[in-house]
């Protein structure tokens, strides 16, 4: 056989072999679809859900709302499920204080939209869905990650409203003010796995907690399907160096902080860039030798360190 006929039929069998790709892409894509609008009605979201910018919202409080200040919980880039996720924290403060987890557009229950998610965008949701949800300030915000930017310029912009921040291994401005964040090739294989409904296939994304009931994990099941890494997340993202400058500009919010710093390395200055901020902030600093979800692990410590600083903060 010649070598221009062998030639063609490895290219006729690729070619092959690329149409079945393609059409075992549609095909499962089609059926995360299809499972999507099946698993909607199965969502029972535990807070109430309110109308923010046409879209739906969903905020969670427990405790009582006489005792003041509201502790708001504000979860990091691509978690599943605030409302779940910080639970092992929160439990250990609703008896004594007010809880809120705010969950953004395109986290935990809440819809996603596809619309501007920069820093003020964010804010401004946040701000009105705690307001219809019947929420009001002071507030001590607790931010994980990426929602250090959110909590840092809250206090920057209504400083009435912000007791405090704890910051749980929370991102600060300095850390992506020299970064540039560009859509790539990987991102578009992504989001190519994301429509297909990648997350389906058992083993490759476990959103399984050890702390929340079989019927809970089941719920963080419908919620993974329908939200990892989706639109809003992705371009909150993008808009990350934008934010950080927008922040940055502002300098240091006039209110209390505290930052819990996990010890394990996010990135070459993540730590540096956390201790940097607390010197111009005047913070008080506390190392964990844990993961980046501190909460997951220093539930206890970082309750009583929060409810030592509320003690030592109001007046009788």
């Amino acid at each position: 056989m010649k070598v221009k006929q062998v030639m063609k039929i490895i290219l006729k069998s690729v070619m092959v072999l690329i149409g079945i790709l393609i059409l075992f892409i549609f095909a499962f894509g089609m059926y995360h679809r299809y499972m999507l609008a099946q698993e909607e009605s199965k969502l029972e979201p535990p807070g109430v859900m309110v109308e923010v910018n046409g879209h739906q919202l969903h905020i969670y409080a427990e405790g009582s709302s006489e005792n003041k200040p509201t502790l708001v919980f504000m979860s990091g880039s691509g978690t599943i499920a605030p409302v779940y996720d910080f639970r092992l924290l929160y439990s250990k403060l609703s008896d004594d204080y007010r809880i809120v987890v705010v969950e953004k557009a395109g986290y935990g229950y809440s819809e996603i939209v596809d619309i501007d998610r920069d820093v003020n965008s964010v804010l401004e949701e946040t701000r009105s869905a705690l307001s219809l949800a019947g929420e009001s300030g002071p507030y001590i915000l607790l931010p994980h990650s990426y929602s250090g930017l959110e909590a840092i310029y809250w206090a920057q912009m209504y400083p009435e409203e912000i007791q405090a921040i704890i910051g749980l291994d929370m991102l600060v401005p300095e850390t992506y003010l020299n970064l540039e964040i560009k859509p790539s090739i990987i991102d578009g294989i992504y989001k190519i796995l994301l429509w297909m409904g990648v997350q389906r296939i058992p083993g490759v994304y476990d959103a399984t907690l050890n702390w929340v009931s079989d019927r809970e994990n089941q719920q963080l099941k419908y919620l993974l399907y329908k939200n990892a890494m989706n639109i809003d997340i992705q371009t909150e993202g993008l808009a990350a160096v934008q934010s950080s400058k927008l922040v940055n500009e502002k300098g240091i919010p006039k209110v209390d902080i505290i930052q819990f710093v996990s010890t394990e390395k996010m990135g070459a200055d993540w730590i540096s860039h956390q201790e940097h901020f607390s010197e111009k902030a005047g913070s008080r600093i506390y190392y964990l030798d844990c993961g980046h979800y501190i909460f997951h692990f220093q539930s206890a410590y970082i309750a009583d360190t929060v409810k030592e600083y509320i003690k030592s903060n109001t007046k009788d």
